[in-house]
């Protein structure tokens, strides 16, 4: 891509970015990666390849659909069906399909959400509510999603996004990435979940 991090404004954007010229982290940007070879990783950069050597070569290219889906019979891309607004599959309006393996239009942007904890959750409550719709007889609603923020960390005590409409950084927004990450983990496995998996290194 062109620019990293585009659900950000500039000035959160910046923050990280100093944050990572600090740390010696560069960023290759317009710049698609063509293969990965051993200890090389080729890339191209104004319509040429090149290629950067490394000893230790970590690929992270965020989250994908699982390839159940399409094994099992659904019209998808990339592991990810593109449902209905009610959140059922395109195909059989007696099946929901939630999560990362569902694909979810922003009718702002015209792309698809982010595969976040925080719409999965909203995808599920929404999904089961439609559910019992259906097992009434009646119609089903469509699925609305409610930003309720987006924060990323960048370290252990930095991070940056919004909470609500706000922009944070720094400390304050790395507390309240603990704090989504602990509210994720007890709607969907409760307290217990909680104690086994939470982020309670608030200070450190």
């Amino acid at each position: 891509m062109a620019n990293i991090l585009p659900q950000f404004d500039d000035q959160l954007t910046q923050y990280c970015l100093d944050y990572l010229d600090k740390w010696d982290v560069h960023l290759l940007t317009s710049s698609p990666i063509k293969a990965i070879k051993p200890e090389r990783v080729v890339y191209s950069n104004n319509d040429t390849n090149k290629e950067l050597e490394a000893g230790t070569i970590i690929w992270t290219t965020g989250v994908s659909g699982s390839h159940v889906i399409g094994e099992s019979g659904f019209s998808e891309k990339r592991g990810r069906v593109m449902v209905n607004d009610d959140l059922t599959d395109p195909d059989h309006n007696n099946i929901y399909i939630i999560g990362d393996v569902a694909a979810v239009m922003d009718k702002e942007s015209e792309r698809p959400y982010p595969t976040t904890g925080q719409i999965s959750l909203q995808m599920g409550e929404h999904a089961a509510k439609n559910i019992m719709q259906q097992a009434k007889g009646e119609a089903t609603k469509n699925f609305t999603f409610k930003n309720l923020g987006s924060v990323a960390s960048i370290g252990n005590t930095h991070a940056f996004g919004y909470v609500g409409s706000t922009g944070v950084k720094g400390y304050p927004a790395s507390f309240m990435k603990k704090m989504i990450m602990n509210r994720s983990l007890l709607k969907t496995g409760g307290l217990k979940e909680v104690m086994a998996k939470g982020r309670f290194d608030l200070y450190h």
